[in-house]
């Protein structure tokens, strides 16, 4: 993977870098195990402080998303691995320890083992007759694209009779009580590979396994891209500042216009207004929707929406039916497999 820095974009180096790096993470361009150039190597390369380099390395080993192993590197580290291999143990003991007490409960209230048996399985039965549809839970970033992404989960897993609710992180931890009972309940809950560690450490093993699927630029924001003519004027809004470098990358893959676009972010409204006189077409990233409302009627507006790889999403079979699944425990199905496919249509 190639590193850029763009000295005059309003974004700090240090975030220019660990977003690229991050948002490789995220679209199975870095896959797991890939080796990072060293901290010297890549802040040559850059022409940065190796201090810069080494703080983004820090960070996103404390992230989850990097490992450092001395005197070998820094390599991009397997999130489909169980962050602790006694998880599974941990929640059958803390299930074992919920029906023990129930049990010690009744009997102190002088019902025998039997009855005890009988209703308790009786609640199961209950349970069982009244259990809805299958589900599954997304957690993303943004409410609107995320429900976008379980529209699509749903529709590539159609033969599974599968529901997927969605929610962002910020509302989840907010509102965490609320989502008890769905969370519980759920085949799996589903993230993306950058909130992976966030959601892994808000959920513990108390509730349904976690997984992470890969994503790509989406078919349509890839083919309205290809469309626009190379005399275009393009603008480049990112939600997250440590994107804006990669989100231009991406533009550019598939936008081949003769002049560079003019780029800022989400907030920076002065910015935002000048450019505003000067592009012919706005390209914004999910989370920055509120530069519609004034946005002037001559500019067209391409939201660079994202969606969740098949392959990716096909993998989660072996999870949600059982007698596919030859593993137990929180596992996270690999997204490097899913480099190819990236790479595949990337090209196109």
């Amino acid at each position: 993977m190639d590193f850029y820095l763009d000295r005059d974009l309003p974004v700090p180096l240090i975030e220019q870098i660990k977003g690229q790096i991050t948002y490789g993470i995220a679209l199975g361009k870095l896959s797991a195990g890939t080796p990072l150039p060293s901290v010297r190597e890549l802040a040559k390369r850059l022409k940065v402080a190796s201090m810069t380099v080494a703080r983004v390395y820090q960070e996103l080993t404390l992230q989850g998303l990097l490992v450092t192993r001395p005197r070998l590197g820094t390599y991009v580290a397997d999130i489909s691995s169980l962050e602790d291999q006694n998880i599974y143990q941990f929640s059958r003991e803390g299930l074992r320890q919920i029906v023990d007490n129930c049990l010690r409960q009744a009997l102190i209230q002088g019902y025998t083992i039997q009855e005890t048996r009988d209703v308790f399985l009786d609640v199961i039965k209950n349970h069982e007759i009244v259990e809805t549809q299958p589900h599954l839970v997304l957690v993303g970033n943004f409410t609107r694209a995320t429900q976008c992404y379980a529209l699509e989960i749903e529709r590539i897993l159609a033969d599974l009779n599968i529901k997927v609710f969605s929610t962002n992180l910020t509302d989840l931890q907010s509102n965490f009580p609320s989502y008890e009972g769905i969370l519980k309940t759920a085949k799996l809950t589903i993230t993306i590979p950058t909130r992976l560690q966030e959601v892994r450490e808000l959920l513990g093993p108390d509730y349904s396994r976690l997984v992470a699927v890969a994503f790509h630029i989406s078919k349509e924001t890839r083919k309205r891209l290809s469309e626009l003519p190379q005399s275009c004027r393009l603008g480049i809004v990112t939600t997250y500042s440590e994107f804006l470098q990669t989100m231009i990358n991406e533009v550019a893959s598939y936008a081949l216009v003769n002049t560079p676009p003019i780029c800022a972010v989400f907030g920076q409204d002065d910015v935002i207004r000048e450019m505003m006189s000067k592009i012919d077409v706005l390209i914004y990233a999910s989370g920055s929707e509120d530069l519609l409302r004034n946005l002037p009627a001559n500019i067209e507006a391409i939201e660079l929406l994202h969606e969740p790889v098949q392959q990716s999403v096909n993998r989660l079979r072996t999870f949600i039916i059982p007698s596919a699944s030859p593993t137990v425990g929180f596992a996270t199905p690999s997204i490097s497999q899913d480099q190819d496919i990236f790479q595949e249509t990337h090209r196109t």
